[in-house]
């Protein structure tokens, strides 16, 4: 298992309760796809898993599935090995495994992948090894599920409150915004804040580099590999089926779609208690399946173009972090540090307290 700094250690907290809102806005499309997977092929698999929001869903739609959630955050996977302790019936089916996606060693045959808020993490080079490995290991009818999150071309995105809610006492802002980076990669910057009352009990700030992806960008990586891209669900969404050729799905053919194009808009509610869409990570709500962080992320919420970063801001979740992910992070190094892309360098996290001046 590979050592790395990891994001999470400083916003992992608030990864699974700002991810939320893309579970719930979305779950629903992603268990449909599931339904297809031929689950009893092989295990499938949950990359970035992050709490295990998403592995709990591939449990609850597969019952007789089992799951190998991956998640290579100490924070995070200690939330998903107790998440799945818990409960008699994942702690029968789910195995958790502390390696990043490139790093872990899969099964022969997989029955299926889940890759929530996460293939931002990756960089060209590390996507294309990825293509290789998945499409040696999908079983006949299996596919790879993953989103590309907003924005998949590199641009300037506001600040955005990407999450906003209330536990007990204490009032729990996320927020994001990327300046980008040459011309495949961004820069999100999460900041979430700790309110009780008009105190300030905390603010934590984390950047990280993501890797955008369009979707005729994926075709052209898959393609080589052998493999098909076929979006699922409303365009909002941004979720595809990754597929090796002459393997479709039990399900009737898909028309296929551009995706839409989704703009990354500041907050027009700034009043709003929560957003649908929830920090997945920007990675982070890589949180993977990573918001931070991860977790953050990615996504529209309904009636709304609030987007969800995918990567250490929240994400699921990825790391993606999760979103990350914002869900939503992850940023792995050849073998993958942070988790998820040789390329990617996270910078120091920044926590401050009111009086500290500043220092972590």
């Amino acid at each position: 298992m590979l050592e790395y700094d990891d994001p999470y250690d400083h916003s992992g907290q608030f990864i699974d309760p700002m991810i939320t809102g893309w579970w719930e806005h979305h779950g629903t499309t992603v268990a449909d796809a599931l339904r297809e997977l031929p689950a009893a092929a092989g295990p499938v698999i949950d990359a970035g898993a992050g709490g295990g929001l998403g592995t709990r869903l591939i449990a609850r739609t597969l019952p007789q599935a089992h799951v190998l959630a991956i998640e290579p955050s100490p924070p995070l996977r200690s939330v998903l090995l107790s998440r799945v302790f818990e409960d008699p019936d994942l702690r029968l089916r789910v195995t958790v495994d502390g390696d990043d996606l490139l790093s872990a060693r899969l099964p022969n045959r997989l029955g299926g992948v889940v890759a929530a808020n996460l293939i931002g993490h990756f960089s060209p080079r590390e996507r294309d090894r990825l293509w290789e490995d998945l499409a040696a290991h999908l079983a006949p009818g299996a596919f790879v599920l993953l989103n590309l999150p907003a924005p998949v071309e590199p641009e300037r995105v506001e600040r955005t409150r990407m999450a906003e809610l209330r536990i007990g006492e204490r009032h729990y802002i996320g927020w994001a915004e990327a300046e980008p980076v040459g011309t495949e990669r961004i820069t999100w910057r999460m900041t979430y804040q700790i309110h009780e009352g008009d105190r300030l009990v905390s603010r934590d700030e984390i950047h990280y580099a993501w890797w955008t992806l369009s979707e005729q960008a994926l075709r052209t990586e898959a393609t080589p590999h052998g493999l098909l891209v076929i979006p699922h669900g409303p365009a909002e969404a941004g979720l595809f089926k990754i597929l090796r050729e002459g393997n479709q799905p039990r399900s009737p053919p898909v028309i296929e779609r551009e995706t839409a194009v989704r703009r990354l808009t500041p907050d027009p509610d700034p009043g709003s208690r929560t957003r649908a869409g929830g920090p997945t990570h920007p990675p982070g709500g890589e949180g993977g399946n990573r918001g931070d962080r991860p977790g953050v992320r990615l996504g529209t919420p309904p009636g709304g173009t609030t987007p969800v970063p995918p990567g250490p801001g929240i994400r699921d979740g990825g790391r993606g972090g999760v979103a990350r992910s914002p869900a939503t992070n992850r940023c792995p190094n050849p073998g993958r540090t942070p988790g998820r892309s040789a390329g990617c360098r996270w910078s120091a996290a920044r926590r401050s307290r009111p009086g500290t001046g500043g220092r972590a």
